[in-house]
């Protein structure tokens, strides 16, 4: 009897204490089904020169500034760095308060002088077949500021006043194991505005799941000229039987999409949670009263100028360390995209007699694609696979439901007493149902 209760016991405070076990999908699914990673590709050198050229020239240049205060405004709003606290630009403050330049004109003026799409990315591969790069990469506003994506769901599409009613992997690429993305780059170093006094060049890129806004400033590798970058991306499938909706948040540590009801969002995912939550303390009383210009929402709030960025990065750092103010969880269903990084000399030997550099050449009409000295200065490659042919994915169950309970305490008072179902009916029956048959039996009497 003892040892039966110990045992009992012992199963009871496991299920209570961890009810949740994850094991692996032996059976895998093929890799061609699922989302191809989003690829966010933001520049380092935002600004293009020949287009502040063309600007000053029709007369949409802000006559009031220079090309390098620009260039250290535009430092401001595309790396959102304590530009306040630098030395020497509290005088470019003053001009930009006492100048008649609004945030909407400012952002309009950075927005025609950026680098576009297919400025940045001149050969694009996908699945072996080759793309125009300005259709298949999105311009896209993130914390990094102006860059553009490839497969990502635009966020637009994801709030719930739009029309969109997609599933989460309808209208993405897919690719099989061994044809993903190849992106030939030109960084542009001859036409780059430098950004304050430093002249930066490369880009950014981070490979991200396509449902995610990218978190540039906090995750990414960085391209250069002259080099080659190799990604084999390993992919990651978790997910959670019904029976896990059952177990208390604080137990299972993962949320489903009736978990969370997003503010802006038809679906949940945690970075939209954190984008919700920010969004939605922005709009209470007493908060700065504007939004980044990279945030779509709250529609009803105007772009921040530059003296609310302090109250804006107050905000972040506050919500940052302070996780109980969201609560933003993981998904109980994920896709996690992880990545290996090698790299190579670009270009290669025999580059500048093969067809591609005059296949580029003639595509955007410029002869110095197929000039090596160019080529090693300016340009880049960045190839993307899959590492594996089937996923196996994670899945996460209920460690003992209630059949399972049953099964287990009744199997062990069985064993170690003799105890059994049918012995607790005879309990009852010779206790309460028989001896109420002889009451009734003897009143009636």
């Amino acid at each position: 009897m003892v040892v039966s209760a110990f045992y009992i016991y012992k199963i009871w405070a496991t299920s209570s204490a961890s009810p949740i076990i994850i094991s692996l999908d032996a059976t895998g699914e093929d890799i061609s089904l699922i989302p191809f990673p989003a690829v966010t590709i933001c520049p380092v050198n935002k600004f293009s020169r020949r287009k502040w050229e063309v600007l000053q020239k029709e007369k949409f240049y802000p006559a009031d500034f220079t090309l390098e205060e620009l260039s250290q405004l535009g430092e401001f709003y595309s790396s959102l760095q304590p530009f306040w606290s630098k030395e020497g630009n509290q005088a470019l403050i003053r001009k930009y308060n006492d100048s008649d330049m609004t945030v909407n004109r400012l952002l309009w003026f950075f927005k025609k002088a950026i680098f576009e799409a297919d400025d940045i990315a001149i050969y694009c591969q996908f699945q072996g077949g080759q793309y125009p790069c300005g259709d298949i990469f999105k311009p896209i506003e993130v914390d990094e500021a102006f860059c553009f994506s490839f497969n990502a769901r635009s966020l637009e599409t994801q709030l719930r006043d739009s029309d969109n009613e997609q599933n989460e992997g309808s209208g993405l690429w897919k690719a099989s194991a061994f044809q993903g993305l190849s992106v030939i780059v030109d960084l542009n170093n001859n036409d780059s505005v430098g950004v304050g006094k430093k002249m930066q060049t490369g880009l950014k890129v981070l490979v991200h799941d396509p449902l995610e806004i990218p978190d540039t400033t906090q995750h990414g590798f960085t391209v250069t000229a002259g080099q080659e970058t190799y990604l084999l991306v390993r992919l990651t499938k978790i997910e959670s039987s019904s029976a896990v909706k059952g177990i208390a948040f604080e137990k299972r540590h993962c949320c489903f999409n009736q978990d969370r009801n997003l503010k802006y969002f038809k679906v949940y995912t945690r970075s939209l949670c954190f984008y919700d939550c920010f969004s939605s303390f922005l709009e209470r009383n007493g908060s700065c009263g504007c939004k980044p210009f990279y945030r779509s929402v709250p529609k009803n709030l105007p772009y921040c100028d530059i003296g609310s960025y302090k109250c804006i990065q107050s905000l972040e750092v506050q919500l940052l360390e302070d996780d109980s103010l969201c609560g933003c969880c993981v998904e109980c269903n994920s896709l996690v995209y992880e990545y290996l990084t090698s790299y190579a000399a670009f270009p290669g030997y025999g580059y500048s007699n093969a067809p591609l550099p005059f296949k580029i050449a003639a595509q955007k009409n410029d002869s110095k694609y197929t000039k090596s000295e160019y080529v090693r200065n300016n340009l880049a490659r960045i190839q993307i696979n899959w590492a594996q042919q089937k996923v196996f994915g994670r899945k996460r169950s209920v460690r003992f439901t209630w059949e399972d309970l049953v099964a287990s305490i009744g199997g062990l008072l069985g064993f170690g007493t003799g105890f059994s179902l049918l012995s607790g009916f005879e309990i009852v029956y010779f206790l309460f149902i028989r001896l109420t048959i002889r009451l009734l039996y003897a009143s009636n009497s």
